[in-house]
């Protein structure tokens, strides 16, 4: 038991130090307010997650993973938005 709990404390301070030294850029800076706005609502309206990571204020790329793996989810009710590019 100690040991999993050392190296679940050693995992975690590695990765604790990893996240905080790689600077990311908002999509807001990326791509400007306008071009991110839409990027996001697009996201909302496909997103069936309960806190889905279509915000502004994350990397443009993640907003755009998100997009594509929801429209690539069976079932999925926002077809028209979907086949948007």
């Amino acid at each position: 038991m100690k040991l999993g709990l050392a190296i679940a404390a050693s995992l975690w301070a590695g990765t604790a130090g990893a996240a905080t030294t790689t600077p990311t850029r908002s999509c807001r800076a990326e791509i400007g307010r306008e071009a991110s706005s839409a990027l996001v609502s697009r996201c909302i309206q496909v997103s069936p997650a309960t806190h889905p990571p279509c915000n502004s204020a994350n990397p443009c790329k993640l907003i755009r993973n998100e997009i594509v793996r929801s429209c690539a989810t069976p079932g999925i009710h926002a077809a028209r938005v979907c086949r948007k590019r």
